[in-house]
């Protein structure tokens, strides 16, 4: 029987062990859904083990010149490329789906380095957009692994010829030959990318892309909307952080004020942008207004929250 106190106190150890500075005792508690309380006993345990805490301003460290500290950490600790290396392995797992999530998930949480993860991230995005490439050069089709579809709400292997990428090379342009349709696939969304090189394309003159907006929104049939907000520091900091390619229709217009004004492909993406800096935007656009109205009254429940969005991003 799985015991939940325990294994948090575990992921909570190696957390400490990996740990390149000192971690903020209220954060940790939220990230282990600890108590104060809990978190004092966890750190007694750790000590009574043999290991030095330090506790300062808040924050907590294991002493890393201590003998058990530097015996444990050999144990548990990767660097970066193993780490990376580590996890291309398992999702290169055909067999056992399940199985495979559940050792790429335990990575994530012993190394829950930001720097391990990021590279793990970028590593396992590089090997795909590689592959894909390779594939484009060649004429040939690619056998995505593991494809988690938002639309049919599945996990499938999908048989492509790909052809074009799209923002960032987040996103790329397929001809899928089962359904004779043109998809964009996300390579997050992807487990693995195979190269078919026995298998070239034979719908060349059917590859068609669509205009995809800088908020990953893809305009199948061609209309687009322009939309206007007004923004400060924090949502224009932001909106270029996750949607770098909006930097190019930003503007200062005064202090702690940016104008925004692009095209995009509907009112999806940026509207969950903007919904989620609610007080931090204020809308120009009429029927962008009529959209988030629509779906705060239709998604939004709570009347107060209700109100707070027809009031303050309404400009």
């Amino acid at each position: 029987m799985e015991n939940p106190t325990k294994d948090r106190s575990i992921q909570l150890l190696i957390r400490l062990i990996t740990a390149r500075k000192p971690l903020n005792r209220e954060e940790l508690c939220r990230q282990y859904e600890m108590s104060p309380r809990t978190l004092r006993r966890n750190l007694d345990k750790y000590i009574n083990a043999g290991f030095s805490v330090i506790t300062d301003n808040g924050c907590v460290s294991f002493e890393k010149k201590d003998p058990l500290f530097r015996q444990v950490s050999d144990l548990v600790y990767f660097n970066q490329e193993e780490a990376a290396m580590l996890y291309t392995a398992i999702s290169r797992i055909e067999a056992d789906t399940e199985a495979k999530r559940e050792l790429i998930d335990k990575l994530g949480a012993v190394y829950a380095r930001e720097d391990v993860k990021e590279r793990i991230r970028q590593t396992q995005r590089s090997a795909k957009v590689t592959t894909l490439m390779q594939a484009i050069e060649m004429g040939v089709c690619v056998k995505i692994v593991g494809y988690s579809s938002s639309n049919s709400h599945s996990l499938s292997d999908r048989i492509v010829e790909p052809f074009a990428f799209g923002p960032e090379n987040k996103l790329v342009w397929c001809f899928e030959p089962k359904s004779m349709q043109n998809k964009v696939f996300a390579l997050s969304r992807m487990d693995d990318v195979r190269l078919l090189q026995k298998q070239p394309w034979e719908h060349r003159s059917e590859h068609r892309s669509c205009f995809t907006d800088a908020f990953r929104m893809i305009s199948h049939d061609g209309e687009t909307h322009e939309v206007e907000l007004t923004l400060n520091r924090r949502s224009m900091n932001i909106m270029i952080d996750e949607y770098p390619l909006t930097v190019h229709d930003i503007i200062q217009v005064a202090d702690n004020e940016w104008r925004y004004r692009g095209r995009v492909s509907n009112y999806i993406g940026i509207g969950r942008f903007v919904l989620g800096l609610a007080d931090n935007i204020k809308v120009h656009t009429p029927d962008f207004c009529t959209y988030l109205r629509k779906f705060a009254t239709l998604y939004l429940t709570y009347p107060e929250v209700t109100h707070k969005l027809h009031k303050d991003i309404i400009w």
